[in-house]
């Protein structure tokens, strides 16, 4: 029973990460313009970072450090909430974000190899796959906000640009949506932005090539 469980748990690495995932795209837009005295969206990135982690299928070593260094980003995030001034207060989110934008990056990496190496289809592929693709607009959410703490005016936009907006920028430049309401000024941002655009389209492309063409193998082998 316990080995049968095992492989069940073994097999089924991405759903938590998605079920986060979702959560995170959920709650930023409303917790974001809460002002709450406790980071709820970086804890929820801390549980993700420990599911992420958990899909890399890391040495135990390697596991607790960078499980370590997300417990370190939360902590800093939660510091930035007892700083008096804005400047602590920006000078503690540039140092937590761009950490997190690193882990991102070596994250969405290492996930997308061992889900293009794979060599069968399950609904755990197709998961972790999702998990990249919502993984691409969280990071490209961290640059903008990299961005736009080092210039104000890096975008256009009937409204400030809060974390939230930057959210939904991100993710309306992934999906190539684009409704027009924000758009970068800040030559940097402009070439992030295009090449989100492209990242998004290009990933979508290859995923769903992979997906047919693992089919359509899984079939000609059966016949």
């Amino acid at each position: 029973m316990k080995l049968i469980k095992w492989k069940i748990h073994a097999e089924n690495r991405y759903i938590h990460l998605l079920i986060t995932l979702i959560v995170i795209f959920i709650l930023t837009p409303y917790v974001g313009e809460m002002h709450l005295n406790f980071p709820i969206i970086s804890l929820i990135f801390l549980i993700a970072i420990i599911f992420i982690l958990r899909t890399l299928e890391l040495d135990k070593k390697l596991f607790f450090l960078l499980a370590a260094v997300g417990l370190l980003i939360f902590f800093s995030e939660f510091l930035t909430t007892m700083c008096t001034t804005v400047a602590c207060r920006q000078d503690l989110s540039l140092v937590s974000w761009s950490i997190y934008a690193v882990f991102l990056a070596i994250a969405i990496f290492i996930m997308a190899y061992k889900i293009f190496s794979s060599s069968k289809i399950t609904g755990d592929t197709i998961m972790g796959g999702i998990s990249i693709y919502l993984l691409l607009g969280y990071f490209w959410t961290i640059l903008y906000y990299l961005i736009y703490r080092f210039d104000i005016n890096a975008f256009s936009s009937p409204d400030r640009m809060s974390h939230a907006y930057l959210f939904y920028f991100s993710f309306t430049t992934l999906t190539t949506l684009g409704y027009g309401d924000a758009y970068p000024v800040n030559k940097l941002a402009m070439i992030l932005t295009s090449l989100e655009a492209m990242a998004g389209q290009v990933y979508l492309a290859v995923f769903v090539a992979r997906l047919v063409g693992l089919h359509i193998i899984k079939h000609s082998a059966q016949k």
